[in-house]
């Protein structure tokens, strides 16, 4: 870890490099072309190993969040506190010998959602979208705008529970390539490291996920919705929208008229051999997946074309938000507003400041 320095608040977080200029990526670092799962590992390890393996995550995957963020609180300081609990909560779980659910990124948008839940229980509730609120307080069943949302802590935004099921039935590096190449439209360069693969391998591999994530939705589908006949006819629903040879049956047909089980997802499969990138995101994320889809991934430190976050040269950039200089220490925490102090463990053998709200004292808001 680095050196260890005062904030004028009193705590103890470590000295951070100059932040680069805007519009420049940041500097790569010793795990820039570490898969994933290996910074996994090295996160449970000691402090030297594991600061610079969090800081390789969030340099990977901190602009996705802050996107998805920006979606769910009103404001940039909002999104920017959302992001960075988010990034805490999950690296802490980490660190107790909890494994991420899936791939990185959709485990830490999906813990965006369980950190504005917890807002949604207090006075930080008015700095979440109305939409968002509304949809925790429906799922709650209070419409008082305090419900805390569904019980489920790993599905508190609504996603749909047979898209989860069967996308987490697949192998990790599948699940990697659905995410990375398929909904965030990384570039394969970017998407092998991520999961551990050669670029040839994940560009290769792209149909093998997708037709395997449409098998595994299906089975997922007709063993909770569907009936023996149901399950019979999976078969003939899987060829029936089979990409490029789709083969019909009259009896399937016959079977669909009369229906609902099977008609919806012959629809839905239909959907996801057409729109996978849209299918998917609505399904994984739920809240916003389908507004997350069609803003992309903001690359790297300002987007607009420049290099992504492994120093490959990206087709598009989509951000919309100019890049702010990084504020950390207590003028980070003074810009914080009304309730933004969050409850988690104080500052540790690693000197983070989890109980802060702002950058937790690693820089993680700004």
């Amino acid at each position: 870890m680095g050196r260890l320095g005062r904030t004028d608040s009193g705590s103890t977080s470590p000295t951070h490099p100059p932040a680069p200029p805007p519009g420049q990526p940041p500097a790569q670092g010793m795990h820039a072309q570490s898969p994933d799962a290996r910074l996994t590992e090295l996160l449970r390890a000691n402090a030297p190993t594991a600061y610079p393996a969090l800081r390789e995550l969030r340099r990977r995957h901190r602009p996705a969040v802050l996107g998805y963020a920006r979606l769910c609180g009103i404001g940039e300081n909002s999104a920017r506190q959302l992001t960075a609990q988010a990034f805490a909560l999950a690296a802490h779980e980490v660190k107790q010998g909890a494994e991420p659910r899936g791939t990185w990124r959709h485990h830490l948008l999906q813990h965006v959602l369980r950190v504005a839940r917890a807002w949604a229980a207090d006075a930080r509730n008015g700095r979440l979208a109305p939409g968002l609120l509304a949809r925790f307080d429906a799922a709650a069943g209070t419409g008082t705008g305090t419900g805390t949302g569904a019980s489920n802590p790993n599905n508190p935004n609504g996603a749909d529970p047979v898209v989860l099921t069967a996308f987490h039935s697949l192998p990790l590096r599948l699940q990697g390539i659905l995410w990375y190449g398929v909904v965030d439209e990384e570039l394969d360069p970017n998407t092998a490291v991520y999961v551990g693969a050669s670029p040839d391998e994940v560009a290769q591999l792209k149909d093998s996920a997708l037709n395997a994530m449409r098998r595994a939705w299906l089975n997922a589908h007709l063993a909770h919705y569907g009936d023996t006949r149901c399950r019979g006819y999976g078969r003939l629903i899987e060829e029936a929208v089979r990409p490029g040879y789709a083969r019909h049956s009259p009896d399937l047909h016959a079977h669909l008229a009369e229906c609902t089980c099977c008609s919806t997802a012959y629809a839905q499969l239909a959907r996801l051999r057409d729109t996978p990138r849209e299918v998917l995101a609505e399904g994984l994320l739920g809240w916003a997946g389908a507004e997350y889809a069609g803003r992309g991934v903001t690359y790297a430190a300002g987007g607009g074309g420049g290099d992504t976050a492994c120093g490959v040269v990206a087709p598009y950039g989509r951000s919309r938000h100019a890049v702010r200089p990084r504020r950390t220490g207590v003028a980070a925490h003074a810009r914080s507003g009304p309730g933004a102090d969050a409850p988690g463990p104080t500052p540790g053998r690693w000197g983070w400041d989890w109980g802060r709200g702002g950058d937790w004292g690693w820089g993680w808001g700004d």
